[in-house]
């Protein structure tokens, strides 16, 4: 999870479970291993909660369709590394901006899906934080056929007509002026201007 917040509640219940599925994979051997283990590589194959639930039942309507579906996720996840998965989940301990919210100057936008799973919507943390940000615009991306949960990032279709909005608030920048940027934070999309000062 990437809002504007620590991370806690599912989303870190269920990292710290994928975490310790690797710490517990009797080929790991403290992360010193000569092949990858592959006994975590069960649970990750798994984890479907960062996808529409839809979207997973339009690719898994069967029974069959559901195996084969995990079947190509398990061979997925065996061809990652044990370290490298263990460090991305774990990576995001530290995150917290919440406390320097009242601090962000720039405009910035803020953009989720309604179904992301990792993020859920109805907790309120987006809109609570949003609140700080002077400049802060949040938008929430109704479920429908083209948002794919947590995913929705990934399809700019959805969310290009918000980020084009917002572009034309921020003007075109002074001589040696601010920048625009961008941050992907997980599912959240973050879109700001930045003063050169």
């Amino acid at each position: 999870m990437r809002q504007p917040v620590e991370i806690s509640g599912r989303n870190w219940l269920g990292r710290r479970a994928q975490a310790e599925a690797i710490r517990h994979d009797p080929d790991w051997n403290n992360g010193f291993y000569e092949t990858n283990p592959r006994h975590y590589i069960y649970a990750a194959a798994g984890n479907f909660g960062t996808e529409s639930p839809t979207r997973i039942q339009e690719m898994a309507p069967t029974l069959a369709a559901a195996n084969a579906l995990y079947e190509r996720r398990l061979a997925e996840a065996a061809q990652g590394d044990a370290n490298n998965q263990l460090w991305a989940i774990e990576a995001i301990q530290d995150y917290n901006p919440e406390p320097d919210l009242d601090k962000i100057t720039a405009k910035v936008l803020l953009i989720n899906a309604e179904e992301d799973e990792a993020n859920p919507p109805e907790l309120g943390t987006v809109e609570r934080a949003m609140k700080r940000v002077r400049h802060g615009r949040y938008v929430l991306i109704p479920a429908s056929d083209k948002t794919h949960g947590h995913f929705t990032h990934f399809y700019a279709e959805v969310w290009k007509p918000y980020l084009i909005e917002f572009m034309k608030t921020l003007g075109a920048p002074a001589a040696g002026g601010g920048r625009i940027v961008a941050w992907q934070l997980s599912g959240i999309i973050i879109m700001g201007m930045l003063d050169s000062g």
